[in-house]
């Protein structure tokens, strides 16, 4: 480490291009990965905090399979970590070049990243570094380096592209597995990867109608309205029938919602960006040269969240459980398009073609409805559900079908994201408001 941070720019050049160094570096890495043996419970890679230098893990931990071998790998990641932080730049971008082209390029092939503990390790590396040089690598892997547009059902393979698809696979594991890397991802809140994965295909306001403004006239001089309005889109997704509670409930998540919010507002700040500032845009529904408008589309991110959120009768109650995390992620980000687009959908008028979450929440809320409400018994296995999830109880379910206990679950599912969406709502128009 003291050799690395020496200062001397003569010194730093020499270290990279007339040694082997940085190669070693990089070499012990993927040594150290690859002993990690495919057995190992991804579970542990989560339990699991290491630091080079200083106390290994808990033997708790080291007793389960594996555990050792991913504790020196995860150290040695850590002390690399600490080596692009401290070193002399010519030799921090040069380490972190070298993980990216040996390491992260090479390991993580589209083959490999159909494995749940791969993608769990590599979820693992999102959240623990630390230098600004390693997540700026991180990040430019993950959605590259440069960010553009990626056209509607375009073929080209990326990265991004194949944890994308493993969404929509068959193989619980892999697909909550990958989401939870999402949810790494989005907890990070990375610029780069927030412009590419959401704001570049929502910060010119092409989802928005010509007449965007037609609902936001009255609302203008009574907030109070305003807010109401946009909470209660959330809240009168669920039909009455299936909700716990009459007055919608979602009170119970303000608390969590504003700290969150809070959280990624000074994240936001440390890296400099202005959370509400509007970027340029065109105006609704422009034609340009007397040419027809282009056809909005939301992104391969939010298009795959979409479909996602749409097969939510038909997925595991771990899997929309897990979908719920992302969408609120995703929510509280404070920028002025992706909280009209996402949130407040209820105050403006889109393009025919935009998808919006609000739409998509309300025709599963039907679907499931529509699956329950011929029961004579639904409201009792309903509640039953409820207790069980909410409270952890050991209740005896009247409901012994594996599809209708899915089914139920679901629905629970689906009421507590519209009302942790009606808090986050709240919350974001409260915290405006004080800025006005």
């Amino acid at each position: 480490m003291l050799l690395v941070s020496l200062p001397d720019s003569r010194a730093a050049e020499v270290i990279v291009s007339d040694t082997l160094l940085l190669s070693r570096l990089t070499a012990r890495m993927c040594d150290l990965y690859h002993s990690i043996p495919i057995t190992t419970e991804p579970g542990a890679v989560d339990e699991m905090h290491v630091s080079w230098g200083l106390d290994m893990a808990s033997a708790e931990c080291l007793s389960v399979e594996g555990s050792r071998q991913l504790a020196s790998f995860l150290a040695w990641y850590d002390f690399c970590d600490q080596v692009s932080a401290e070193a002399h730049p010519i030799i921090g971008h040069s380490l972190v070049r070298e993980i990216v082209e040996k390491f992260l390029s090479e390991v993580f092939t589209d083959d490999v990243l159909s494995q749940p503990l791969a993608i769990t390790i590599l979820g693992k590396l999102f959240k623990v570094a630390s230098s600004s040089l390693l997540n700026k690598a991180l990040s430019e892997w993950l959605v590259g380096e440069s960010i553009t547009r990626e056209a509607l059902n375009s073929k080209k393979t990326t990265t991004l592209q194949t944890l994308l698809s493993n969404w929509s696979c068959q193989r619980t594991d892999l697909v909550l597995e990958t989401l939870r890397f999402f949810e790494v991802v989005l907890e990070k809140g990375n610029a780069h990867v927030m412009k590419a994965l959401i704001l570049i295909y929502l910060d010119d306001g092409s989802f928005l109608d010509s007449s965007v403004t037609a609902g936001l006239s009255n609302e203008e001089e009574n907030e109070t309205t305003r807010i109401t309005r946009v909470v209660n889109s959330f809240v009168n997704l669920v039909p009455v029938g299936l909700r716990s509670t009459e007055n919608g409930g979602y009170e119970q998540y303000l608390s969590e919602s504003q700290r969150q919010y809070s959280t990624v507002l000074t994240s936001l700040k440390k890296q400099g960006i202005d959370p509400y500032s509007v970027p340029p845009h065109s105006a609704p529904h422009e034609r340009q040269n007397g040419k027809r408008r282009e056809l909005f589309y939301e992104g391969p991110f939010l298009r795959t969240l979409f479909n996602a959120l749409g097969n939510i009768p038909y997925q595991p109650y771990e899997i929309n459980l897990e979908l719920t995390g992302i969408v609120s992620k995703v929510c509280l980000r404070p920028e002025h398009f992706l909280s009209l687009y996402l949130v407040e959908s209820s105050l403006v008028r889109f393009v025919p073609e935009a998808n919006s979450l609000h739409s998509v929440l309300h025709r599963v809320a039907t679907l499931l409805a529509s699956a329950v409400m011929a029961r004579p018994d639904y409201e009792v296995c309903l509640k039953a559900t409820r207790l069980r999830l909410i409270t952890d109880q050991t209740i005896q379910s009247p409901v012994e079908d594996n599809k209708w206990i899915t089914t139920f679950e679901n629905i629970v599912v689906i009421e507590e994201l519209c009302k942790e969406l009606a808090a986050i709502a709240y919350i974001k128009n409260k915290h405006r408001l004080s800025l006005t």
